[in-house]
């Protein structure tokens, strides 16, 4: 951890030295909400709906990741690289129905090229949520797209209500690196926008493909309301 990221660094003062400062005022997620997430076992609770997010790559680097969550809990997390988007669209209906997700509570990446997903998985009747990330926010007034919207219900998510000790041990690691890493920006007309994918890539040498694929699988959630002063 030292020679990867220094000693001064957030990932190695809170994963060697067990400390986790405050949330920085750009940060979107702060280090000690994802450590205690971490620390969190769920307690099943019946009815909790489950939802499968998805997110697109193919060859290259990056990694196709899915996450299937059930309420507080991750149930299932796996990442896959070089697979084409025939081999993706297969995957997501045997996870979906592996997990009995139903399909408008499955969440696929429709950019670039997760539209070739989506599009197959339209072909073989199976209707699921494409998420455009670049798309217009549903709150608009309040972020500047889609991914910045996602994330923010991904920060109210870990910070209130995931439970994350018994997610895979791959995934625990990941995410603590992927949570922790996006900063954000407040435009001057007000509205929020979360950093560059690439500027995050460039800090943590890799894509935050989980983190946007959990974004992805709790994208069903309604976010609760905070209350704004609105100036007439």
């Amino acid at each position: 951890m030292r020679e990867k990221y220094g000693e001064s660094s957030p990932a190695f003062q809170s994963k060697v030295r067990g400390l986790f400062p405050d949330q920085a005022d750009d940060s979107l997620i702060s280090l000690g909400w994802v450590q205690a997430a971490l620390g969190r076992t769920a307690v099943p609770l019946p009815g909790a709906v489950r939802s499968l997010g998805v997110d697109v790559a193919r060859f290259g680097s990056d990694f196709t990741c899915f996450y299937v969550v059930e309420g507080s809990r991750i149930l299932h997390a796996e990442a896959r690289n070089g697979q084409d988007l025939m081999w993706t669209a297969g995957r997501t209906i045997a996870l979906a129905r592996q997990f009995q997700v139903r399909p408008e509570n499955v969440a696929v990446d429709d950019t670039g090229l997760g539209g070739g997903v989506t599009d197959r998985l339209r072909e073989q009747k199976f209707n699921i949520r494409p998420e455009n990330f670049g798309a217009r926010a549903i709150e608009s007034r309040v972020y500047a797209d889609r991914r910045s919207e996602l994330w923010w219900l991904l920060r109210d998510w870990i910070r209130d209500d995931a439970a994350l000790a018994d997610a895979p041990p791959r995934a625990r690691d990941t995410l603590r690196e992927d949570l922790g890493a996006p900063s954000y920006i407040q435009l001057s007309d007000g509205r929020l926008t979360l950093e560059a994918k690439a500027e995050m890539k460039r800090r943590l040498g890799r894509s935050p493909d989980d983190g946007d694929a959990l974004a992805l699988a709790i994208s069903h959630r309604e976010r609760r309301p905070e209350p704004r002063i609105v100036l007439l």
